[in-house]
């Protein structure tokens, strides 16, 4: 319509109470103040949270924008050295690698006694634990048959010097009458076949003589022979240690060596101060261990008693049935209590597993 006034005021009137413009809404009516509290308190809490936060940079890292040292602290060191912008070197950070194995105490000195003669045990001077030395008597055995021939060989000896003194005698005598006769012929006496006849005679006694000296060295070798079979009925220690198995008993016969099966040992002695270790190891790792590498072992017996060994020796065959190597192992500083054939676990430790990398590079 136009905004012109209209000719008709009346008219004008009438068309204006018809329009649809909406009416004028009423104003609202004032709200309480209780409604609009909590929102009021929300809107509070937003702006201290909002502050904190603005000054949270402040605490941690000062005004400056560096952070105390009290929080630096805290941090990590590879955290300080990623935001320093450098790799920790490769020796601190390199991992040692270890080889492990299993294995038993085997002792590097022990022997098996046996009888070089066979007899009766007349007497015991050892038993399983004894500590003995080099030499000592551990048995005594009996034979009579030794003990009678050797009563034999000394008379043989005697005869055999009562026949050596007869016949020096002779020899004396036999000489003397040569020198005699030869005297005599010399001056016309006696002819010279009686001197040739003495001269003779004095030879065969001296050869006479020479043989029962013979006869009576051949009678001291008999009496020795005889005292050596009877000394072989003693049973002494071959080696110093400790003994550890015992299979005599008092008046047990007992056979020669020789004729004896090679297990029927009487006395068995280890040496306790020399042991060491046999082990072993995965074949895979064999690349890892050489002779001279130190490590740390512990008994079964004493999970609690670590102790030093050193590899002097490895095998020069692998076993195919197990897929390991053979060690031996050193152990200059024997744990109390350690005893051959004793289980034992070893740790030996290798080169470190980056020791060939550069510093500054990873693998």
């Amino acid at each position: 319509m136009n905004a012109h006034a209209h000719p008709d005021p009346d008219l004008s009137a009438t068309l204006a109470s018809l329009s649809l413009a909406a009416p004028r809404a009423a104003p609202p009516p004032p709200r309480r103040l209780g409604g609009s509290l909590p929102l009021l308190l929300v809107t509070v809490a937003l702006l201290a949270g909002g502050v904190a936060y603005a000054l949270l940079p402040l605490r941690f890292f000062g005004a400056d924008g560096e952070r105390p040292a009290a929080a630096t602290a805290a941090v990590p060191a590879a955290d300080q050295q990623a935001q320093a912008g450098t790799a920790p070197a490769a020796h601190l950070a390199t991992p040692s690698r270890a080889v492990t194995g299993s294995g038993h105490v085997v002792a590097l000195a022990q022997a098996s006694v046996h009888a070089r003669r066979g007899g009766t045990v007349a007497e015991l001077s050892a038993d399983i634990g004894t500590r003995v030395s080099s030499g000592q008597v551990l048995l005594r055995l009996d034979d009579p048959d030794l003990r009678f021939a050797l009563s034999a060989a000394e008379l043989a000896r005697d005869r055999a010097r009562l026949e050596l003194k007869a016949r020096q005698f002779d020899a004396k005598e036999a000489e003397a009458a040569a020198r005699r006769a030869s005297t005599l012929s010399a001056k016309g006496v006696l002819g010279e076949q009686a001197a040739r006849d003495a001269g003779a005679a004095a030879e065969r006694a001296a050869s006479l003589a020479a043989e029962a000296k013979g006869g009576l060295a051949a009678a001291d070798l008999a009496v020795a022979r005889a005292v050596q079979a009877l000394d072989e009925l003693t049973v002494r220690a071959p080696i110093a240690g400790i003994v550890t198995a015992r299979d005599a008993r008092l008046g047990e016969a007992v056979l020669a060596q020789a004729d004896a099966r090679g297990d029927a040992t009487l006395f068995a002695i280890t040496d306790p101060d020399r042991l060491a270790l046999d082990v072993d190891i995965a074949e895979t790792a064999l690349g890892d261990v050489r002779a001279g590498q130190r490590g740390e072992a512990v008994l079964d017996a004493y999970p609690d008693r670590p102790f030093a060994v050193t590899v002097t020796r490895i095998a020069p065959v692998a076993s195919a049935e197990r897929g390991t190597i053979a060690l031996r192992l050193a152990v200059p500083d024997p744990p109390p209590g350690m005893r051959p054939a004793m289980a034992a676990r070893v740790t030996i430790r290798t080169a470190d597993a980056l020791a060939s990398i550069p510093s500054g590079r990873t693998p």
